[in-house]
């Protein structure tokens, strides 16, 4: 009976985490939006940090860190990048850490249009704690574990539209070798594939000011999540290359999304905030998760006199047209 109940137990929480660990700020670590817009960084090296607290107004918090390193271009059209993922949740300790690797290809097909190709890997370990659990009977089970591997897949292209308007979109496809989940001997628990479908538009209203509308919808299996967000930057300080931003988005049935950040030169801080309008706001009362992001961008080589593709002060912006 001990078994029947832990294994259905362990079958729930597996359910209740189908919809992976995922972040407001998905755009800002390819990693867990579509590791091909590696390619599409502004500087060379790229350092990430999120961090993301949930339900504490509810029960023990959900809390996920994110570290991650970048590197554009090692050789010619080849960038490479790194992860560590950190995540445990509730009482039973439910914790999944593991380090990924992507590998980006980019085809530059003219000087307005460019298409990436990406491919990562990842290996993981989830384990459960029971000694905080009750049970009616004694239960002298171990802690538990997991380890698997992790494929994924994306393509992203970019296209400018003019000196002021730039489109990317992309496709990635997670868990492509559907691995075992399990935590006891059952080996029919795989982590479905997951579907990602994203899309932004970055139009610069005049050379302070851009605003860029943004899509983001993922799938697995019946499980589903569309985010519609809209983000606007200021360029504050031209001198020190200071601009604001602030941002508003919406997860369907979910929650609605505020956030603001600032840039000052390489270094970017970024903070938004889940205010739930699912029907677990009755128990949560609306609050939702902090998530706070920092991005450190950086070049190690001097720039060429003769590059041909220049950066303006947006540095997203070709000055070719």
């Amino acid at each position: 009976m001990r078994v029947i109940f832990l294994i259905f137990f362990l079958h729930l929480f597996i359910k209740a985490k189908s919809q992976d660990i995922h972040f407001s700020q998905y755009n800002k670590s390819s990693f867990f939006i579509n590791p091909s817009i590696l390619s599409f960084q502004k500087k060379q090296f790229k350092f990430t940090a999120i961090r993301r607290q949930q339900w504490e107004s509810i029960t023990t918090p959900f809390k996920t860190s994110s570290f991650s390193l970048e590197r554009k271009d090692i050789v010619k059209n080849i960038s490479a990048g790194v992860n560590y993922l950190y995540d445990i949740a509730g009482d039973s300790k439910f914790k999944t850490t593991g380090v990924s690797f992507s590998f980006a290809y980019l085809f530059e097909i003219n000087n307005r249009n460019n298409l990436s190709l990406a491919a990562s890997t990842g290996f993981f370990e989830r384990t459960i704690n029971l000694d905080e659990l009750i049970f009616n009977v004694p239960e002298n089970q171990q802690n538990l574990s997991v380890f698997f591997p992790d494929l994924n897949f994306g393509i992203t292209n970019k296209f400018f539209v003019n000196k002021n308007l730039y489109l990317i979109n992309g496709l990635s496809i997670f868990h492509l070798n559907k691995p075992n989940q399990s935590l006891v001997d059952n080996k029919t628990t795989k982590l479905s594939r997951k579907l990602h479908i994203h899309s932004d538009i970055k139009y610069f209203i005049n050379q302070d000011l851009a605003l860029q509308p943004m899509f983001f919808y993922s799938q697995k299996e019946t499980t589903k999540e569309s985010v519609f967000s809209l983000q606007l930057e200021y360029f504050l300080n031209r001198e020190n290359h200071i601009y604001l931003s602030s941002m508003l988005a919406y997860r369907y049935k979910d929650a609605v999304l505020c956030g603001f950040g600032i840039k000052i030169n390489n270094f970017e801080c970024h903070y938004t905030y889940d205010i739930n309008t699912s029907s677990l706001s009755r128990a949560s009362n609306g609050f939702g998760g902090p998530e706070v992001a920092i991005v450190y961008n950086w070049n190690m080589k001097i720039k060429q006199k003769n590059k041909i593709k220049k950066e303006t002060q947006w540095e997203d912006c070709p000055k070719y047209l």
